[in-house]
């Protein structure tokens, strides 16, 4: 979670989301521009689900619509950046690594059907 992540590591992963964030949206002037690698991302998010010890099911497969990973997409960069600005000002968030967890696994539950 992005509380226990050292500076470097939590500006490199706010970075990687922040390219999900840009490639999702429809910018004429990134048409020509090479999409940025979305497999940072896309590791810590499936992973976070995976391994969430009160996800049901099968540990080693997780079904997510795409809408649904989406959105834990942007939990979990929002969770990086409150990260960061926590650091910065010295004022915490009243979201805890709880609270976001569980608000991402509930992306996952979402997704199935």
């Amino acid at each position: 979670m992005p509380t226990s992540l050292p500076d470097t590591i939590l500006l490199c992963l706010a970075r990687d989301f922040r390219s999900v964030e840009v490639t999702t949206g429809t910018h004429e002037s990134r048409v020509n521009e090479e999409a940025p690698s979305l497999t940072a991302a896309l590791y810590v998010v499936m992973n976070l689900l995976m391994q969430h010890p009160e996800r049901a099911g099968d540990k080693r497969e997780l079904q997510i619509s795409d809408a649904g990973l989406m959105r834990a997409f942007q939990i979990y960069q929002v969770g990086l950046e409150r990260e960061i600005v926590t650091r910065i000002t010295g004022l915490s968030a009243s979201t805890s690594s709880d609270d976001l967890a569980e608000e991402m696994l509930r992306c996952a539950d979402e997704g199935r059907g």
